[in-house]
């Protein structure tokens, strides 16, 4: 999620484009900055001549027999002087308007006011270490990187202690901590450290609490590709990790991808490491690991590339194996249980998920049972993510986070999957970071559009949520804004959500502007989280936007199968019904309407 937030705040930094170029007309009562009116605007002839006009060449090309016409090939090719000249004359133009505006000097201060202003500690990725700490990710403004801490299982800030900081280890502020892994008496950690900007990690291995270095380093374990993951022995004697090829195994193009799982004894040299899985998976196999220290057992999770199609194997304490699970056969994601039992997310013949239960000694989907059956909800996977699996399972309980078009929840079942009270949560809200935090308790984090992160231990036995000390404290007040959830229907009738934020009694007039993102692509889910920049939209008087679309996996396997492939045509219809839906329910003017994204 820090990651996440992080991009956000580098992209909304663009959005003084946008509000120099759509400011409102008109202030609240509660307008930090003057607002502007349109006659401000420099007029075109004091910006000099207009942009550069970019050629235009006969440039066509038939793929299966569709003839698809591209004018603007030319301006692929950056080492071109004309391509470079067509660049500069544009930066030129874009430098003269933004600089003739008047309003730009009032609306550059505010957000430097913003982003000097002082930002939270935050923290991520909980992992209870044994019996008596708790291990996050600790992200300080006054800090290059991130650092690993440990603290008591309260959570609580004032008996924090540094265990690894990267900002120690190299003073060049170019090592960062990619995860880490403590083991199940808590008394090392394995943490894969990446240098010099890269996401090649090695992993090392500390003491906790100390945070003395012991053993060997284990080279090229994570990857920009694929990433990385280990899972300790039962006994905490070693671990298995998975492994990129070294140098010379493979041609060089090569060695970004093949990754296998191997094992490591500790106080051995890592040239004893042996092999373990993976010589039979997909040159492009991404590859997680849960090992079951009751059981001995290990889970590997395999996807094929970024396909959302998974493979289960199950190693059992004896070393054989059982692959249960196919790419494609609708797997995608699973947990051990405490009563020899894996439950796994299943979406076949439920695009939106459900939960079954498989016997740990002969696991056989066919042969499953099904615990907790498919809702109105959509049972999404985790699998880019260390520390916030879509399901955890207690010793009588399972935790599971259901998407809800966008907005997600955590929902609660007995072992039988019957329901239980969940959490309180916020509305409209994210919730991540499901940790076990003893017994039938669990960490989580709940944030929103208005709300920073706050952490949370629930107790499973009173049903109450107990506020930790790492929630974070935000430097800007949302109390100023409201947040409300409509649908807009696509070209195929198909009803797409979309979450606008507005100023308080703020009243959809026809005359606002708003800012419009969105995402549609890999299952992946567009969730609420907030934005520290994004305020001054609304001390504008302007309005913000965001369209969950076709394509992602916010109401399941379906909906991410309808925007993707020869489907994709549905993600820009459905972002183009939302930005129609605004207009026609005079939430923005025609006229006054900006997009921004990034990637998918």
């Amino acid at each position: 999620m820090n990651t996440r937030l992080n991009i956000c705040r580098g992209l909304y930094m663009l959005l003084i484009v946008c509000l120099l170029f759509a400011c409102s007309e008109e202030s609240t009562e509660t307008t930090a900055v003057p607002s502007p009116s349109k006659k401000q605007s420099t007029p075109e002839k004091d910006r000099g001549a207009g942009p550069p006009v970019a050629r235009i060449e006969d440039v066509k090309d038939v793929y299966h027999g569709v003839a698809v016409s591209d004018p603007y090939r030319w301006l692929e090719n950056w080492n071109d002087p004309q391509v470079r000249d067509w660049s500069e004359k544009q930066n030129e133009y874009t430098r003269r308007v933004l600089n003739s505006m008047p309003e730009r000097k009032a609306v550059r201060a505010r957000i430097t006011e913003i982003l000097k202003a002082g930002q939270s500690v935050t923290y991520r990725f909980l992992s209870i270490a044994g019996d008596d700490a708790l291990l996050a990710m600790k992200s300080d403004p006054d800090k290059q990187q991130d650092l690993l801490v440990v603290m008591g299982p309260d959570a609580n800030v004032a008996n924090e202690k540094p265990l690894v900081d990267p900002n120690v280890i190299d003073g060049s502020g170019t090592t960062s901590i990619d995860w880490y892994k403590p083991s199940h008496d808590g008394s090392l950690v394995a943490v894969s450290l990446s240098a010099g900007g890269s996401e090649s990690g090695d992993v090392h291995i500390y003491k906790v609490p100390s945070g003395e270095p012991v053993d060997v380093v284990i080279e090229r374990v994570n990857g920009g590709t694929a990433g990385g993951d280990l899972a300790w022995f039962p006994d905490d004697s070693g671990f298995y990790y998975t492994r990129y090829p070294h140098p010379g195994e493979r041609p060089v193009e090569d060695e970004p991808f093949y990754q296998q799982v191997w094992q490591h004894k500790l106080g051995t040299p890592v040239g004893e490491d042996s092999y373990v899985i993976g010589e039979d998976f997909p040159r492009i196999a991404e590859i997680r690991l849960i090992s079951d220290r009751a059981s001995g057992r290990l889970l590997v999770w395999v996807q094929d590339g970024d396909s959302n199609r998974f493979q289960f194997d199950l190693r059992q304490s004896d070393g054989s194996w059982n692959r249960f699970s196919e790419f494609g056969d609708g797997a995608i994601e699973a947990a051990f249980g405490p009563d020899n039992s894996v439950y796994v997310i299943s979406r076949r013949d439920a695009p939106r998920g459900r939960v079954l239960k498989l016997d740990a000694a002969a696991p056989d989907l066919d042969k499953a049972v099904e615990i907790v059956p498919q809702s109105k909800g959509a049972l999404s996977q985790s699998f880019y993510s260390h520390s916030s699996p879509s399901v955890v399972v207690t010793n009588d309980r399972i935790y599971a986070v259901y998407q809800a078009g966008g907005p997600n929840e955590l929902r609660v079942f007995t072992l039988k999957g019957e329901p239980l009270p969940a959490p309180a949560q916020l509305g409209i809200s994210t919730v991540y970071g499901v940790t076990r935090a003893g017994g039938s308790d669990v960490y989580f984090a709940n944030e929103s559009y208005v709300s920073v992160p706050q952490w949370y231990r629930f107790n499973a036995a009173e049903g109450s949520n107990t506020r930790l000390s790492i929630s974070s404290v935000s430097p800007v007040d949302y109390s100023d804004v409201k947040v409300v959830r409509e649908f807009a229907t696509s070209k195929d009738g198909t009803r797409v959500p979309v979450n606008i934020l507005l100023p308080k009694g703020a009243e959809p007039d026809g005359t606002r502007a708003v800012l419009v993102t969105g995402y549609g692509g890999y299952g992946m889910s567009m969730t609420p989280t907030i934005s520290m920049s994004r305020h001054i939209l609304f001390e504008r008087g302007m309005l913000f936007a965001e369209a969950n679309l076709r394509g992602g996996g916010e109401y399941g396997d379906e909906w991410h199968r309808q925007g993707n492939l020869t489907n994709k045509q549905n993600v820009f219809d459905d972002f183009a019904a939302v930005i129609r839906y605004l207009i026609k329910q005079r939430y923005a003017a025609p006229d006054r309407v900006a997009i921004i994204g990034g990637s998918n």
